[in-house]
């Protein structure tokens, strides 16, 4: 009788054992799935940026960035990205703002009339604390998590300074940047404004006409007047092979304009 008793004790350890086992592997897949989630690239052909600026009327956008064309640069292959704020360049075309280019979930980005690569982003390994750098200073990205109020349910991380919280830098959104400043600089990290002036973004929007993110919290399709669209056009900026901008077209030689090599015999 004992001996029977025992090995039904031992089935139910076991039968219990297994169905413990089966939950906790069921846990680590879904906690699994969360972090491997589909990645969000930031570098992506006809995205939009709409910001506001301290000049902006009310929420009416301002400031707009776009991705559009392709450059070469140091032999590395950068998406270029332009900028119309009519307050700044005082007209309301679209100016050469930087490079960009994606590897790996790290951006990085040569900015207008400089040749040195810089990483504006890391959205890797969310799960982790980092600690960045620029122009030898030091600023946190806190481990990401799900905003589940955004579109897409992007990644979210916290920026702040070294050891202090309450050094709010910003917010780095997956597939958008910085959200409270300038997506394209190092605004609050540095201290400076790239215009004289923060701007914030209000909304960013992919190639396929959908927000990945938007300041109202209200996932929709933007509409035909939101979007802004940017054409490049034969007055489209002017670059050598290295990317330096180029104030007329070369007599003879490869240039580059609306991301395309044009050779004049």
């Amino acid at each position: 009788m004992n001996s029977i008793l025992n090995i039904t004790i031992k089935e139910t350890v076991l039968r219990n054992s297994a169905i413990l086992l089966f939950f906790i592997l069921g846990c680590m897949n879904i906690m699994a799935q969360d972090i491997d989630e589909e990645y969000v690239p930031f570098v992506e052909e006809g995205k939009v940026w709409n910001c506001l600026s301290p000049f902006g009327f009310l929420i009416t956008p301002d400031v707009i960035f776009k991705i559009s064309g392709d450059t070469l640069i140091n032999e590395n292959s950068y998406k270029k990205v332009y900028c119309q704020f009519d307050t700044y360049y005082e007209d309301d075309g679209q100016h050469y703002y930087c490079a960009v280019r994606e590897e790996e979930c790290r951006v990085y980005i040569i900015e207008s009339n400089k040749n040195i690569e810089k990483l504006l982003y890391d959205f890797g390994n969310p799960q982790e604390e980092l600690t960045l750098s620029y122009e030898n200073r030091d600023f946190v990205r806190c481990s990401g998590y799900h905003q589940y109020y955004y579109p897409d349910n992007q990644f979210i991380f916290q920026i702040h300074g070294p050891g202090n919280e309450d050094d709010f830098v910003g917010a780095w959104l997956e597939g958008a940047g910085n959200i409270y400043s300038n997506p394209f600089g190092f605004e609050k990290v540095d201290t400076n404004s790239s215009f004289g002036v923060y701007i914030s973004v209000h909304s960013c929007i992919n190639s396929a006409g959908e927000y990945l993110f938007n300041k109202k919290w209200i996932p929709q399709k933007p509409t035909d007047s939101i979007i802004e669209i940017i054409k490049d056009s034969n007055d489209s900026p002017l670059y050598d092979l290295q990317g330096r901008h180029l104030s007329e077209k070369p007599v003879k030689g490869i240039y580059i304009q609306n991301g395309k090599k044009i050779v004049t015999p």
